[in-house]
C-alpha cells in the first residue's frame, strides 16, 4: 500500500508499506475465530436462559401431572412442595386441584363414615329381629305338634323372613367390611371389658336359645388396648 505525502498541494513523496499475505490471512482467521467464540457464547448464554425459562414452566407442570396421577390412583393427600409454584396460571389451577382434592376426599370420608355409621347401627336391631323370629318360631313348632295345618304354614311363613333376616344381615355385613376396608385404619384405644361386656349382653338371648351360657371372666376394672375400630368386635 503506498500513500502520498504531501504539503500545500505539493507531493514531496509517498509512504509504502508491505505486509505478507499470511500475516494478513492470520489476522482475518482471528478475527472470524473471535466472531465465532462471541456466536458460541451467545448462544449458549440463550440456550441456558432458554432451558432455565423452560423448566420454570414444565416442572410446574410435571408436579401436576403427579398429583393428577396420585388422585387417579385415589390418594387424595396433599403434599406440600416447597418449590417455586411457576407461573400464576399453574398455581392457581394447582391450588384449584388440591382444592378439588380436600374436597372430594371429605365426601368420601363422609360416605364412608356413614356407610359404616348406619350398617354398624343397623346390626343390632336385626340381630334382635331375627331372635324374636326364633322365639317366635320355636312357640308355633311346639303348637304344630298337633298337626295344625294353619301353624305349618305360618311355620314356613317364619322361615322366610328369618331366612331374608339372614340375607339382610350378610348384606349390612359385607356393607360395613366394605366401609373399613376403604377406611383408613388407624388404631385407637378401645376399652376392652365394657366392650366384651356389651357383646357378652347383644348374644346371650342367641345363646340362650342355644343353651349356651355366657359368662364374662376377668378384670372389673377398664383395660384399654389399641387396635382397629371393630376389629376386636369381628374377633368375638
Amino acid at each position: 500500500m503506498a500513500v502520498p505525502i504531501a504539503s500545500d498541494g505539493e507531493v514531496h513523496g509517498a509512504l509504502r508499506i508491505t505486509l505478507g499475505s499470511g500475516e494478513v490471512k492470520a489476522h482475518i482467521r482471528r478475527f472470524w475465530l473471535g466472531l465465532v467464540a462471541i456466536a458460541a457464547v451467545v448462544m449458549t448464554a440463550m440456550a441456558l436462559i432458554g432451558w432455565a425459562f423452560a423448566r420454570s414452566v414444565t416442572e410446574p407442570v410435571r408436579r401436576l401431572q403427579r398429583s393428577a396421577e396420585r388422585f387417579a390412583r385415589g390418594d387424595l393427600r396433599i403434599v406440600p412442595d416447597g418449590a417455586h409454584p411457576g407461573p400464576a396460571e399453574l398455581a392457581a389451577l394447582g391450588e384449584t386441584m388440591s382444592s378439588m382434592a380436600l374436597r372430594l376426599a371429605a365426601v368420601l370420608e363422609e360416605q364412608q363414615a356413614f356407610v359404616a355409621d348406619a350398617s354398624h347401627q343397623l346390626r343390632t336391631p336385626l340381630t334382635a329381629l331375627r331372635l324374636r323370629l326364633e322365639n317366635i318360631q320355636s312357640r308355633m313348632q311346639v303348637a304344630a305338634t298337633n298337626t295344625d295345618t294353619a301353624a305349618a304354614v305360618d311355620i314356613a311363613a317364619l322361615d322366610a323372613a328369618i331366612e331374608e333376616t339372614d340375607r339382610l344381615t350378610r348384606l349390612v355385613n359385607d356393607l360395613l367390611q366394605l366401609a373399613r376396608r376403604d377406611r383408613p385404619r388407624v388404631p385407637v384405644g378401645i376399652e376392652l371389658v365394657q366392650l366384651a361386656a356389651d357383646r357378652v349382653d347383644t348374644w346371650s338371648a342367641m345363646a340362650d336359645t342355644r343353651d349356651v351360657r355366657l359368662v364374662l371372666v376377668g378384670s372389673a376394672g377398664p383395660i384399654v388396648v389399641t387396635a382397629e375400630p371393630g376389629a376386636i368386635e369381628q374377633i368375638l
